[in-house]
């Protein structure tokens, strides 16, 4: 009964003068406005509005929904006054609620007490108690952390598990067809449920990640019986520690990875938003480059946003519709705490104090992106090609990322990419880094130089071209005459565990200096083909299909290992659908 009595007055102080709450307009954003308990926020402008320089904000909550595990001050009626204080005096803020049944759980297990029609039911009573504040909700966060999975182990829900994105998928689902049962009142009466934002990179192990981010990310999307049922995304990204422009430029990768397995999948249309984005700032001296990223990072933001052509031939960017600062109030989490900084650094510079950089920012005044504007992926068009008569190194793609040890090098010419090691392991590699592709079909051609083993203690050399390279990836490897093992073979392995024949695939061909080769792989979910054609033939030498779901997306790589020399003459690709160069341009380029 008391909380029945607090929601109807509180809703009844703020309903009405909420209805027509429009979306934030500006590309800022901070997670935790602050204490939900303070009274003081109901003030106008407060800390938070100077620092974003007035601008309508989007302000990230978290809400916990399973009363029997979550304290009052998680749970949904709690935050009704607060929602009003955010708000509230024409503010103009957008809330967005991350929704979960408690902190560390995120997908009810089948054996749970408290179950997935529990976690959707109370949803939509939370949609229901907010519905004059929120029409933004992201189910669940970073659900292939093993950390943030716990299931109930008898007495508690205290035992870790793995839940598949598949699985996800289900969750999200549910709780967003339960959330829509509810009509907002706000200006644009309509839910926008997100999907949960993955923890970006690769496979860690336990007690980290125990899928990569992307790979995550395409499967929960895969996952949904009706792409129509996705209504966005939340994204999480961070400044690369060490990493170049104070740690953007590893950000921005991570973010176009994330945003490129949304197109390929066709949804970029969906609004997207970065719902956690920050820079680890434990000291001062850390916290002079946050307050660097974080005015970079909202430019490339912005810039992003109101480009075209940066993945896509001739498309839109996937625009961003806000960035979210994980945190803003100081007490909790400090070391990524605006707040904390303004007043821990006596500096008011904006290089120097990270509330000042923010606010800095804000004052450039850069615009929501839009909800809706983003690329459509011909799938049956060319991506991108490359000669390598040049080395192309940012973008648009192709954008290599080169990789050499000392005594290799990879050197473009007329003759192509020239991939040369003279000691060491001769390893030398172009690879996509920033870039992932699930569904394509990939060409290249090259000629074998000199297939010597540079380091007869390696026991092999090889040529190999990898795709949805990533912690469970594709190396179509080339062993020529001279390498001590599997000489004259070609080969697909699991790149990073290369011990793994996959589906036993293995052709001897023969592969001897001079000889020129064009490559022709298909990737269709877990279809690939792979066609291998040898000094002009119109017979391929290889030909293989497999089925094999381990990878799904990741980036695309192509290099020597332990071998004298290589000439990579081109590389394409394209949509699945592409039907790729004619055999008789396919037959000039290998002889030419």
């Amino acid at each position: 009964m008391r909380r029945t009595a607090i929601v109807i007055m509180v809703a009844g102080a703020f309903g009405a003068a909420q209805a027509q709450l429009p979306d934030a307009t500006s590309l800022y954003g901070i997670h935790w406005y602050g204490n939900p308990g303070d009274e003081s926020l109901a003030a106008n402008p407060t800390d938070a509005e100077d620092m974003a320089a007035g601008h309508p904000m989007w302000v990230m909550e978290i809400t916990h929904v399973d009363e029997d595990d979550a304290p009052a001050w998680d749970q949904p009626w709690f935050f009704v006054n607060h929602a009003g204080r955010v708000t509230g005096n024409d503010k103009n803020h957008s809330l967005v609620f991350r929704i979960q049944p408690y902190w560390g759980r995120n997908v009810p297990h089948p054996d749970d007490p408290y179950s997935l029609e529990d976690f959707a039911n109370d949803a939509r009573a939370a949609a229901d108690t907010l519905k004059d504040y929120v029409r933004f909700w992201q189910i669940g966060n970073e659900v292939n952390l093993t950390l943030e999975n716990n299931r109930w182990g008898g007495s508690a829900y205290d035992v870790e598990w793995t839940p598949s994105p598949e699985q996800y998928a289900e969750t999200y689902e549910a709780v967003r067809n339960a959330i829509h049962d509810i009509t907002p009142n706000t200006a644009v009466q309509e839910q926008v449920v997100l999907m949960q934002p993955v923890g970006p990179g690769l496979d860690a192990g336990e007690p980290l990640r125990y899928m990569d981010g992307v790979e995550f990310l395409w499967r929960q999307i895969k996952g949904v019986s009706d792409p129509d049922l996705i209504d966005g995304f939340g994204l999480h990204g961070y400044a690369q520690p060490g990493g170049t422009n104070f740690g953007v430029d590893g950000y921005m990768s991570s973010l176009r990875e994330q945003l490129m397995v949304i197109d390929q999948l066709g949804l970029g249309d969906r609004p997207v938003l970065i719902t956690e984005f920050n820079k680890h700032m434990p000291n001062a001296t850390e916290a002079m480059i946050g307050a660097r990223f974080v005015q970079r990072a909202f430019e490339r933001m912005h810039e992003w946003n109101t480009s075209t052509g940066t993945v896509w031939p001739g498309q839109p960017n996937n625009n961003i519709a806000g960035a979210i600062w994980f945190v803003f109030p100081s007490g909790s989490w400090d070391d990524y705490s605006l707040q904390r900084w303004k007043a821990d650094i006596p500096s008011t510079n904006p290089d120097s104090n990270p509330w000042y950089g923010f606010q800095a920012a804000a004052q450039e005044d850069y615009p929501a992106g839009s909800m809706t504007l983003g690329p459509v992926v011909d799938m049956e068009a060319v991506w991108w090609e490359d000669d390598f008569s040049s080395l192309s190194t940012s973008a648009p793609p192709p954008d290599w990322t080169v990789s050499t040890i000392p005594q290799a090098s990879a050197t473009p010419s007329s003759e192509g990419l020239q991939l040369r090691g003279t000691g060491g392991t001769g390893s030398a590699y172009v690879h996509t880094e920033g870039y992932v592709y699930g569904n394509f079909r990939l060409e290249a051609d090259f000629t074998v130089v000199d297939g010597g083993m540079v380091n007869a203690a390696q026991g092999e050399s090889n040529f190999e071209i990898r795709f949805r390279e990533g912690t469970r990836g594709y190396a179509l490897t080339f062993f020529p005459d001279q390498s001590g093992d599997y000489p004259g073979q070609v080969r697909l392995r699991r790149a990073n565990n290369f011990s793994e024949n996959i589906d036993g695939l293995s052709s001897t061909i023969g592969i001897e200096d001079g000889d020129q080769f064009h490559v022709a792989i298909v990737a269709t979910d877990d279809e690939i083909d792979i066609k291998v054609y040898k000094n002009g033939s119109g017979v391929p030498a290889v030909d293989w299909t497999t089925e094999d779901g381990e990878q799904n997306v990741g980036w695309i790589r192509a290099g020597t290992y332990n071998m004298g020399g290589v000439d990579l003459r081109r590389m394409a690709l394209g949509g699945p659908d592409w039907t790729g160069t004619p055999a008789s341009v396919q037959n000039w380029m290998i002889i030419h």
